[in-house]
């Protein structure tokens, strides 16, 4: 046993976690108050909005005397709240009991997802990446459609964007005031950069042009450090969502699901404004929250060359991508560079601007869309750039596309249609497949896609393919205009037996249950099996243990624990055949007493002072362990406490599976129904004093 600077454990099954919060956790808002006590800010969702008053009431008599309201939504149905940290968990359990409140859930740090970069380029090309010039033959957006900025405060005097803005600036959710400026000219540049590519004035002989000509709204939710609470940033797209915003911008994310951000994009949606997010900065193959939600549209970050940005957040979530490497647009102070006020940085929080302006040129184009119907645009013109679903979506956003069809015009997508000659070929026989029946209305294809159903693929207009065995085929054709749109064409081919032969059966069979014990009856069933060219005339098995049957059905049960094979051997009508083969883990049903077996192992460590911790996950070694105990010895005189997860999730004071925080450090933690390889995410963390603790987990087997 090794006590090391890096407190791991001396055996492989403990592995020591890292003690920083990665990138994609959630961070709780801390708030230090006036007295120096650290508080957390909870926020509560009401039952409904009559309950607020009254819920407000409860909470001011039932909480601790220093804790403060910090803000509260009518229309959103929350009450946030600021509460001493070592009260948090148990106000935030009892109220979670109660009727009037439907959730209660800590309050999220977001923070901008904006990746900075010292390389300067000389010349924009996001609008030319996404078509931006060509879309503004037709309009280069209106006034009408508004895109509200929910990020830090916006420089709204800035030359390129002081016409954007209206009597109404914008509001700041962070002081509470009116004024969305930005607090320091020097840090607070992101939401200026944001709003820049969404909407600085286009042809004006002045710095950038942006995406689009809206309207602008800031709603200042992120302080100059870039950090804002879940509070602020719902309640600002509550507010977007209210002074008429048409489409919201969120280049911010970070932590987790929560009901409060979940209300605020459902009540924006709800009133007429498309939330657009960030996908994250972490590179990591899911989307970050706010974007997941499924009322967002997420959006990835693609560089000059249309390749995924190294930082880009992916996943299934990911609706579409847009250009977010080095993208020139409007700053807060001047740059040498370009001679004003204008620089370059790269993130998602770049390529969601970009697609929030090539949203409003689709308002622009057709007024009357509905935040879904404009989701859906957005998503139907973009560009395939042929990255996966999953990094780009439905492709790289497209302003001309989305224009062309909001005025009638667009491209209309290709028909595929083919032929197969022999139209039933036989095994070994080659089919010439042919495309040329295919068309395009208003432009040409530009490539031919098969599938041939067997696992074999070809390109091109015409092709050949020969079927190795006979049976039913389903073969589709892909094709893809110059446009990029595209269709699709499936046919079922039948392919005969070569006549100069028997084509042989294909074996297939289940088996229930898969994991049986000792004594159970085991059933397998061969109806799977199948002759492409006639009938199976017998099923004949083998189970491994020195038992044998025939049929479609059978059923045998193991005697002792082991590792079985069971093999099944069919035989079509002309005397061929096939085999298939399974194996079946048969478990122990006796398994003896919990206690029987055993095993124990310890850790050291050593925490700092008030709320240090450290993490350790440690893997269940047992074969057939039946109960677990964790227990923490620390120093006299300290509070220690405990917190163990059961899935191998590092634990925190707030998420954990099972705690112990009696007073004291002397701990223990009893967890049953164990299983075999299961893995503990273990947390000591202290409430009160320093010095040393062993951690300890004693296993119990069978």
């Amino acid at each position: 046993m090794t006590g090391d600077d890096s407190h791991s454990w001396a055996r492989r099954t403990f592995l020591k976690t890292t003690g920083a919060a990665g990138a994609a956790a959630a961070v709780t808002t801390t708030v230090s108050a006036d007295t120096g006590q650290e508080k957390v800010r909870l926020n509560f969702g009401t039952a409904n909005s009559a309950s607020m008053s009254t819920a407000e009431a409860e909470l001011q008599s039932e909480t601790p005397g220093n804790a403060e309201v910090y803000r509260r939504s009518n229309d959103l149905g929350f009450i946030s709240m600021d509460v001493p940290k070592q009260a948090a968990e148990n106000v935030k359990e009892a109220f979670a009991k109660k009727d009037k409140f439907r959730y209660v859930e800590y309050d999220q740090q977001l923070h901008a997802m904006e990746t900075p970069n010292d390389e300067l380029l000389d010349e924009q090309y996001a609008p030319q990446q996404v078509r931006a010039p060509t879309a503004y033959d037709t309009t280069s957006g209106s006034s009408d459609v508004t895109i509200s900025v929910v990020d830090q405060g916006v420089y709204y005097d800035h030359p390129d964007l002081q016409s954007r803005f209206g009597s109404v600036k914008g509001k700041d959710f962070v002081d509470s005031d009116s004024d969305p400026a930005p607090d320091s000219m020097a840090d607070e540049y992101h939401g200026t950069h944001v709003a820049g590519i969404a909407s600085a004035t286009t042809d004006n002989t002045t710095g950038i042009a942006g995406i689009s000509d809206s309207t602008l709204l800031s709603g200042r939710a992120l302080s100059e450090e870039g950090s804002g609470s879940t509070a602020d940033i719902a309640e600002a797209v509550r507010w977007s969502a209210d002074q008429g915003a048409d489409v919201i911008n969120l280049s911010l994310g970070g932590g987790g699901y929560t009901d409060t951000m979940k209300n605020a994009v459902s009540y924006a949606v709800s009133n007429g404004a498309l939330p657009i997010c960030a996908a994250g900065n972490d590179g990591s193959s899911s989307v970050s929250y706010p974007a997941a939600y499924s009322e967002c549209v997420a959006v990835s970050a693609v560089d000059s060359n249309e390749q995924l940005a190294s930082f880009s957040q992916y996943g299934d979530k990911c609706d579409v991508a847009a250009p977010g490497v080095d993208v020139l647009s409007c700053w807060t102070e001047d740059q040498s560079t370009y001679g004003g006020k204008y620089n370059k940085i790269s993130g998602t929080s770049m390529a969601c601007p970009a697609a929030s302006g090539v949203a409003a040129l689709g308002l622009a184009a057709e007024p009357g869309l509905s935040p879904n119907e404009l989701r859906n645009r957005l998503k139907n013109t973009a560009v395939d750039i042929g990255l996966s679903e999953q990094e780009q979506g439905a492709g790289r956003v497209d302003a001309a596309n989305i224009v062309d069809a909001g005025t009638g015009g667009g491209n209309d997508g290709p028909s595929a249609s083919f032929t197969v000659n022999p139209s039933s070929p036989t095994a070994g026989e080659s089919a010439t497949f042919d495309a040329s029946g295919s068309s395009d209305p208003d432009g040409s294809i530009s490539s031919y896609e098969w599938d041939f159903g067997d696992g074999s693929t070809d390109g091109g207009e015409s092709v050949s393919h020969t079927y190795g065995s006979a049976g039913d085929y389903s073969v589709s054709l892909t094709v893809t205009d110059d446009d990029g749109a595209t269709d699709t064409a499936t046919e079922t081919v039948s392919v005969q037996s070569d006549g100069g032969g028997n084509g042989a059966p294909t074996a297939s069979f289940s088996v229930s249950p898969t994991a049986p014990v000792e004594g159970e009856t085991v059933s397998v069933d061969a109806s799977a099996s199948s002759d492409g060219d006639g009938s199976i005339d017998s099923y004949e098995w083998d189970f491994g243990d020195g038992s044998t049957a025939s049929g479609v059905t059978a059923s045998n049960a193991y005697a002792s624990a082991g590792d079985y094979a069971i093999t099944l051997t069919v035989t079509d009508d002309d005397g061929a055949s096939d085999t298939a083969s399974q194996s079946v883990t048969v478990e122990s049903e006796s398994g003896g007493s919990c206690g029987d077996t055993s095993t124990s192992e310890s850790a050291d460590g050593y925490l700092y002072g008030y709320y240090d911790d450290q993490s350790f996950t440690y893997g269940i070694e047992l074969a057939d362990p039946c109960q677990a105990t964790v227990s923490l010895e620390g120093p006299s005189g300290t509070d220690f406490d405990l917190y163990v997860t059961f899935d191998g999730r590092t634990p925190s004071t707030y998420d954990y599976d099972a705690r112990s925080i009696t007073y004291g450090s002397d701990e223990q933690i009893v967890v049953d129904d164990v299983d075999a390889g299961q893995e503990f995410g273990i947390l000591v963390d202290s409430y009160d004093g320093s010095g040393s603790f062993t951690v300890t987990v004693d296993e119990l087997g069978k």
